[in-house]
C-alpha cells in the first residue's frame, strides 16, 4: 500500500469534510434568511465538494482493495 498516497488522500477528504461542513451550516443559514437564490448557490458548491469527497474515498478504496488483492495472492 503506498502509506503515503494514502496519508495524503487522508489529509484532502479532511479539508474536503471541514468545506463541506461550513457550507452545509451556510446553507442553513440562507434558508432560514429566506434567501432563496444564495442557497441554491451553496447547495450548488456542497454537491461539486461531495463529489470531490466522494472521489477521494473511491481512491482509498480503490489503494486498500489493492492491498487485499495483493495480500490474498500470497
Amino acid at each position: 500500500m503506498d502509506h503515503d498516497q494514502f496519508e495524503q488522500l487522508g489529509d484532502k477528504l479532511r479539508e474536503v469534510g471541514h468545506l463541506r461542513r461550513e457550507l452545509a451550516e451556510k446553507v442553513f443559514e440562507q434558508v432560514r434568511l429566506c434567501d432563496d437564490r444564495a442557497s441554491r448557490n451553496l447547495l450548488m458548491q456542497l454537491s461539486q465538494v461531495s463529489d470531490e469527497a466522494i472521489t477521494i474515498i473511491s481512491k482509498q478504496k480503490e489503494i486498500l482493495d489493492n492491498k487485499v488483492k495483493n495480500l490474498a495472492n500470497y
